[in-house]
């Protein structure tokens, strides 16, 4: 009897520790009985386009395993896996709606099982990558749709999100200077980019472009077509007047052009490849004038004579040029003062030939006929006189024989 009391008194003892054991376990699967089924989950994160998905289902309270189904849409490419209570995927590019809306029905393990309901909400984006290439040396601004968002240097990049099924216009500044560079700034390809979906990222590529300015050597002469901003390689064209008169006695001649790479081009009309930045001269000399205004005879040197040239003048007679009148018959002439000469053109000149009457030609025989009037006064006054001394001699004579 003592023995049996004993094997009573051990199991007795095993159970109490067994129960103990067993209580913390009984008493969570009590209250976990009794805690309401619910959704611990909060609102599913926004999906991307063509980037992978998956939103984790939780569930408290009720009895696990749990079990859901979908009523609604979920957005194109994800799916609902029923077991594992996610929801995974990728979404595609291109999708035509921002926002998906449904319900999510779980139930547990309960008999009968219990159940509930909510609504849930995906937001469908799309992320645009932005980029400047490496080719701007600078930095530029840029816009969506208009409003500014960033600063990016050359080679740099940024990214935003934007609601599937929408465009936006990603725009950069039109032009940038370039640093350290007169005359040279950089063009982007295209200054905006539509964005969608289905193509999402922006990329501005840039370009060189020129400063020509195209004028004269000489400040008079009215300006020149063709100058403005060129891209590499593209032709300039231009034309020079081969001949400019801007006042009386001064003309401007063409010589030849000078471009900003040191290049010369001889012809006025200018076909040029643009390479560099720079003036492109047209290079004009200067020529003066030169009027000779004479009565008479042909002048030989008058024209137009390039500055700094020294232009030799002569006046050309074909045959004498008689005094008008009395004079003329005689023999008198006109004969130009100066009839030859040199001068320098450092401006328009004019020369006027003046003439005088030459008397050369009739002095030798007004003096040959006054000294033969003379000799022939002395012969007759000598003859006159012999003849009175002959006859005195003669009465002499005479009176001599009486």
């Amino acid at each position: 009897m003592h023995a049996a009391y004993n094997r009573n008194r051990f199991w007795f003892i095993f159970l109490v520790i067994l129960l103990s054991a067993l209580s913390p376990v009984i008493s969570s699967t009590v209250a976990l009985a009794d805690e309401p089924l619910a959704f611990a989950s909060t609102q599913p994160t926004d999906v991307l386009e063509d980037v992978e998905y998956s939103w984790q289902i939780i569930i408290t309270g009720g009895k696990a395993p749990y079990s859901c189904n979908l009523t609604g849409a979920l957005p194109p490419g994800l799916f609902l896996n029923a077991a594992s209570l996610r929801i995974y995927g990728k979404l595609p590019r291109g999708a035509a709606v921002a926002r998906y809306a449904f319900n999510i029905k779980a139930a547990d393990s309960s008999n009968p099982p219990r159940s509930i309901e909510s609504p849930f909400i995906i937001n469908a984006q799309y992320r645009s990558n932005i980029s400047i290439s490496p080719a701007l040396p600078g930095e530029t601004n840029v816009y969506v749709d208009g409003q500014y968002m960033a600063k990016l240097h050359g080679g740099e990049q940024t990214s935003r999100i934007f609601n599937s099924g929408t465009k936006h216009t990603i725009s950069v500044d039109s032009s940038v200077s370039a640093a350290n560079e007169d005359g040279v700034r950089l063009k982007p390809v295209t200054d905006k980019i539509v964005i969608d979906g289905l193509s999402p990222d922006a990329v501005f590529d840039y370009s060189p472009e020129y400063e020509i300015r195209v004028k004269s050597n000489q400040p008079d002469i009215l300006p020149l077509p063709g100058s403005g901003w060129y891209k590499t390689g593209v032709l300039l064209e231009s034309a020079a007047p081969a001949q400019i008169e801007t006042k009386a006695g001064t003309q401007y001649r063409f010589a030849r052009w000078l471009l900003p790479t040191g290049e010369v081009m001889g012809d006025a009309k200018l076909n040029w490849k643009v390479t560099k930045s720079g003036d492109a001269t047209a290079v004009y000399d200067i020529y003066y004038q030169l009027t000779i205004n004479s009565e008479h005879c042909d002048v030989e040197g008058d024209g137009w004579y390039k500055a700094g040239e020294k232009a030799r003048w002569r006046v050309n007679c074909a045959q004498s040029v008689p005094v008008p009148g009395f004079l003329g018959h005689l023999g008198v002439e006109l004969k130009a003062e100066q009839d030859t000469g040199t001068v320098l053109m450092d401006a328009p000149k004019e020369i006027n030939i003046t003439w005088e009457a030459d008397y050369s030609r009739i002095i030798i025989p007004v003096v040959t006929g006054v000294i033969a009037a003379v000799v022939l006064a002395i012969i007759g006054l000598l003859h006159d006189r012999s003849k009175k001394v002959v006859a005195k001699i003669k009465e002499k004579r005479a009176s001599r024989w009486q």
